[in-house]
């Protein structure tokens, strides 16, 4: 009996334990005492770094861990609060998908402009007669810009489809030995038996046994062997690639196709040979050709002074101090912008660097400088009454001279025929000169004149009056280039000077 109690007892105390192990385990789970840190992921709670998610079972962690993230005092309430984001956007910027004008790849640029952003897709539109694509790319400045092409072979998802594919088939004649050489390749050897050996040069009869010694040769059960050559040639009207977007401080190249002789071109940016000081940059222009009904494309260069000396086709940056003054880019159209029928010029200053560019004529295109937010550029267009002195002329004028009789009222049209004259003789750089005469019955003069130290010569093509712009490697002065850093200016004489010199060669 006695053995009895002392087995229930032992059971009893056995039982309490296991209650109390399970009791305090259960206890222990809700709650952080000696589990700052801890992770179990079998645990109702946790009392790591992000305890605090998980539930109110950790509520007692600031009071046995104190130094937890989420303790930050001595009260155990925690808040949460949203903080707003705020996306400050750039200044400014732009990516094209597709690096720049690739009008047979489909792309699209995106950036920040102007306050807003900007998302643009090329497309494909038909004007009645000729598929055209509208090409998205980047300016100089960030700013999104649209230039549209036409498609000789047609437009499709934003792209000019490629040109015709070409097919050249070329017959070659398999060389007539190959005994125990079946696969053999020596350069040194007069001929080959490899499976090419007859796109090799050499005796033309050691090969001649090639089928009967090697019968599975590729070039075995056949006479003569064809090979069919599939190239695509695609031929684009016109085509301009700019690698450093017209950024005088980096060397970068223009790849450009001329629609005149169908050839491609490199056009590297290059320091000019005459000085330390002086770029030519190359950069892409355009113009709309209204007897083609193209948009013509193609590589142009600009003589650009650097402050700071030229080297290996950059301008050098120079060294910026404290109290350096960094002048910001601005631009300015005397002209008020794109007008092709009134000569103008920009001037501003791009990089720290002061330009002057005044309109000028090209045979029967102006070139019209402009500005584009704070940023010099060109385009070349094709005048239909003609060019002259940097501007497109307008209709046709004729002289009109009414007489008046008595009783009878006459009105007498007279059309004067072109006619110039150059008094420097032509186009004389270092000689100041002028031209006059009539053209389309109205008469001008004009003449030389300095734009710092370009000059502006005028002179005549077939009785019409032109212009062009020449650099003056010394300055220039009162309308003609110095011919040394110390050289005089030959001026035109006077009618004054002429006569006094006649009178004094008859005495």
């Amino acid at each position: 009996m006695a053995e009895n109690k002392t087995m229930i007892s032992k059971k009893f105390v056995i039982f309490f334990l296991i209650f109390i192990i399970y009791y305090f385990s259960l206890a222990f789970a809700g709650q952080c005492a000696g589990r700052c840190g801890s992770y179990n992921s079998q645990a109702p709670c946790q009392c790591d770094a992000v305890c605090i998610n998980y539930g109110d079972c950790c509520r007692d962690i600031c009071i046995d861990c104190p130094t937890h993230p989420a303790c930050g005092g001595v009260t155990t309430t925690i808040r949460y609060t949203t903080i707003p984001t705020t996306t400050i956007p750039p200044y400014s910027y732009c990516y094209d998908t597709d690096n720049g004008i690739d009008i047979y790849t489909k792309g699209y640029v995106y950036g920040y402009w102007n306050g807003s952003y900007f998302h643009y897709s090329d497309y494909c539109y038909w004007n009645g007669s000729t598929y055209w694509v509208g090409e998205y790319y980047c300016l100089m400045n960030n700013q999104p810009y649209i230039i549209e092409y036409p498609c000789l072979q047609g437009c499709y998802d934003g792209r000019c489809l490629p040109g015709i594919t070409s097919t050249t088939t070329i017959s070659t004649t398999i060389p007539p030995s190959c005994k125990g050489r079946c696969g053999d390749f020596n350069p040194q050897a007069p001929c080959q038996c490899d499976s090419y050996c007859h796109l090799y040069k050499g005796s033309y009869s050691c090969c001649s046994d090639i089928c009967t010694y090697c019968p599975t040769h590729p070039t075995c059960s056949k006479v003569t062997t064809t090979t069919t050559i599939i190239t695509t040639t695609t031929v684009p009207y016109s085509y301009c690639y700019d690698s450093d977007g017209m950024d005088i401080y980096t060397k970068g190249y223009v790849y450009s196709y001329s629609w005149t002789d169908k050839k491609y071109y490199t056009y590297y940016d290059y320091c000019a040979s005459y000085d330390n000081y002086t770029l030519i940059e190359y950069y892409c222009s355009g113009f709309y050709d209204p007897q083609s009904k193209q948009y013509i494309v193609s590589a142009h260069s600009l003589v650009i002074p650097c402050q700071n000396g030229c080297y290996d086709g950059r301008c050098l940056p120079g060294i910026t101090t404290t109290t350096t003054t960094i002048i910001p880019n601005y631009c300015s159209d005397s002209d008020g912008g794109y007008n092709i029928y009134q000569k103008g010029y920009v001037s501003g200053y791009f990089n720290g660097v002061y330009y002057n560019y005044v309109d000028y004529c090209s045979g029967n295109y102006v070139v019209e400088y402009y500005c584009s937010g704070n940023y010099p550029y060109s385009l070349s267009e094709y005048c239909l009454q003609g060019c002259f002195d940097g501007r497109c002329l307008k209709s046709g004028i004729t002289t009109t001279t009414t007489i008046i009789p008595t009783t009878i009222l006459t009105t007498i049209t007279t059309t004067i025929p072109n006619t110039c004259k150059d008094t420097d003789g032509g186009y004389n750089i270092y000689i100041s000169g002028s031209i006059y005469g009539y053209y389309n019955s109205k008469y001008f003069i004009a003449s030389d004149y300095c734009s710092g130290n370009y000059l502006n010569e005028y002179y005549c093509s077939n009785n019409m009056p032109a212009s062009g712009i020449s650099y003056c490697q010394y300055g220039c002065f009162y309308g003609a280039c110095k011919t040394s850093p110390t050289g005089k200016i030959i001026a035109e004489k006077t009618w004054v000077q002429r006569i006094l010199e006649r009178i004094f060669r008859l005495r």
